[in-house]
């Protein structure tokens, strides 16, 4: 018959191991918050091609567009939903 203490779980080895458990939970729930907060930063990040183009027309900067082989340099002038006036 085992003595009281490693029948009841309270043992050595039982408290480590609950332990060792316990610090594994709190790494996993430390990296998931850290995962979610850099998923959170990079979605906070993230421009379209609509959103550079509508920030280079109110700061009046001076962009080149390529459309096959025709290039176009100068500011823009007009941004529509499907097309860009330079």
């Amino acid at each position: 018959m085992a003595p009281p203490d490693e029948r009841s779980g309270s043992g050595p080895i039982d408290r480590a191991l609950r332990q060792l458990l316990a610090d594994e939970q709190h790494r996993g729930h430390v990296a998931e918050r850290r995962r979610r907060g850099a998923l959170r930063a990079q979605a906070d990040e993230v421009w379209t091609l609509v959103d550079v183009l509508r920030a280079a027309a109110v700061d009046g900067v001076q962009v080149e567009l390529h459309a096959g082989p025709v290039l176009t340099s100068g500011t823009i002038c007009e941004l529509g939903r499907d097309y860009v006036a330079v």
